[in-house]
């Protein structure tokens, strides 16, 4: 499976590709380099990103873990931008 293909996999379908290669956890990160992009575009793609990792953690806490991004053009929003808010 390419990589274009996994990341945009369903999460169902990433645990049972987990499963059939013996991969217990995973962690996921977003590769975009959310740092470069304009500030607005940056703080909502932060928030929309940390949200998505935060629910795959909190639904599969056993199966997934999240690097999450802060958007550091946006200090104030940068220091907002917490997991479970």
């Amino acid at each position: 499976m390419r990589a274009v293909e996994l990341a945009s996999a369903s999460i169902e379908s990433r645990i049972e590709k987990m499963d059939a290669n013996g991969i217990d956890t995973q962690v996921l990160s977003i590769a975009q380099p959310i740092q470069g992009m304009p500030v607005g575009e940056a703080v909502d793609l932060s928030r929309k990103v940390n949200d998505r990792l935060a629910e795959i953690a909190h639904r599969y806490p056993n199966r997934f873990g999240g690097f999450f991004t802060l958007p550091w053009q946006d200090a104030d929003a940068a220091a907002r931008e917490r997991v479970g808010d």
